[in-house]
């Protein structure tokens, strides 16, 4: 009987360790940030941290707005807008591939959001373009090679298309 109970012992501390470790990891992932969020904190961006900031950005949205698609069975504008951040992905991609540089694990399932609603999809939608039209703007302040500055040029005026289209739908859902 005493065998048994210090096995029970020792197996409920043996769970509240690992509990205690998975609280940790998940409060950690929480308080770090990637994409438009880490950037927004970086005074030292490179044309390496851009490029990653940006293919995060891109990444973790597609995945939000796959899940949003998923979840509410909303096709627009989602799933257009996950369309283009394919292309904007494999554009960066390309731009990793041509500076030599190593791809960055795409780690969007640790990071994404999932709105509780709709509406707050929408409301998420919005502010996810804003602020990676933000970013992208930063980005473009710097001093950066043509290819770089017509890439960040090109996803920023997507973005703002997005904002445009999810901004209607916000309004329209509202009635």
């Amino acid at each position: 009987m005493k065998k048994i109970y210090i096995f029970l012992l020792l197996s409920m501390f043996a769970l509240m360790l690992t509990l205690y470790g998975c609280y940790n990891t998940s409060s950690k992932i929480q308080t770090q940030s990637i994409g438009s969020q880490a950037a927004k904190q970086d005074n030292a961006l490179t044309i390496e941290k851009m490029l990653i900031y940006a293919i995060e950005d891109e990444s973790l949205t597609k995945y939000e707005y796959k899940n949003i698609l998923d979840k509410y069975n909303v096709k627009t504008p989602f799933a257009d807008i996950i369309e283009t951040k394919k292309n904007h992905i494999a554009r960066l991609a390309k731009l990793f591939y041509e500076y030599d540089l190593a791809l960055p694990e795409d780690r969007s399932s640790q990071y994404a959001l999932f709105p509780p609603s709709i509406n707050d999809a929408y409301n998420a939608g919005v502010s996810n373009e804003i602020e990676t039209i933000a970013m992208y703007e930063r980005f473009l302040q710097q001093n950066l090679p043509t290819d770089i500055k017509n890439t960040f040029t090109d996803l920023k005026s997507a973005s703002q298309s997005h904002l445009e289209l999810l901004k209607q739908r916000q309004t329209k859902c509202l009635y």
